[in-house]
């Protein structure tokens, strides 16, 4: 059975009220280094390597991260607000409790990242890779993730809501329960086992039926 918005319980970020204002040359985002409590805002940190990093209770702006490798990061309770994550590596991460809000992640890999209460919100992430990713009690919303590969990733208790999947890959994902009713998913790519359980429009079945091998005529 699919769940409204309001019965999926999101627990969103819990930030003070009180940070400490940084910009971005200020945080050393050294391995196995807790930055925390912090109002980070512009600047950036491009194509950098870094491991094992630990953010909790922090406000990022208008900060660009393009093609930086964080391996094995492990967030809590932060906001993301128009950064820049294109071709960001989030790879084997922990992602709990994070807003990402007016962010581009366009070709950012979350493959065999946990995602929980993770909401993104008015984000473009086409070429997107959440492979293998676990995706639990979080919510896409008027996002463009088209051409994202989603490919035996598992969906938990994910509310959509006004996102595009178009061309998107899905393959061997456990999408029972999804609801894509306000959605664009012309082109999806999954297999028919993959389909069980979705919701979708009268409209959108038609586009499925492609991947049943039905041909539909008038």
């Amino acid at each position: 059975m699919t769940k409204k918005a309001k019965e999926i319980k999101i627990n969103v970020p819990q930030i003070p009220k009180s940070l400490h204002a940084v910009s971005v040359d200020e945080i050393g985002f050294e391995s196995e280094e807790l930055i925390e409590s912090i109002d980070c805002f512009e600047g950036r940190l491009e194509n950098q390597e870094k491991d094992c990093v630990y953010i909790r209770k922090s406000i990022f702006k208008d900060i660009s991260f393009k093609g930086t490798r964080f391996h094995r990061l492990d967030l809590q309770d932060v906001i993301f607000e128009n950064c820049d994550f294109s071709n960001v590596d989030f790879t084997d991460s922990i992602i709990h409790k994070t807003v990402f809000k007016g962010c581009k992640i366009t070709g950012a890999n979350f493959s065999n990242t946990t995602l929980m209460n993770v909401k993104l919100e008015n984000c473009n992430g086409k070429y997107a890779n959440f492979r293998f990713a676990q995706i639990k009690k979080s919510a896409f919303e008027n996002s463009n993730l088209d051409l994202s590969d989603y490919q035996n990733a598992v969906f938990d208790e994910v509310w959509l809501e006004k996102t595009s999947f178009r061309e998107s890959q899905c393959s061997g994902a456990k999408l029972n329960g999804l609801d894509f009713r306000t959605c664009d998913i012309e082109g999806l790519g999954a297999r028919i086992e993959d389909l069980k359980g979705i919701v979708i429009t009268a409209v959108q079945a038609v586009s499925i039926a492609r991947i049943l091998g039905v041909v539909i005529k008038d």
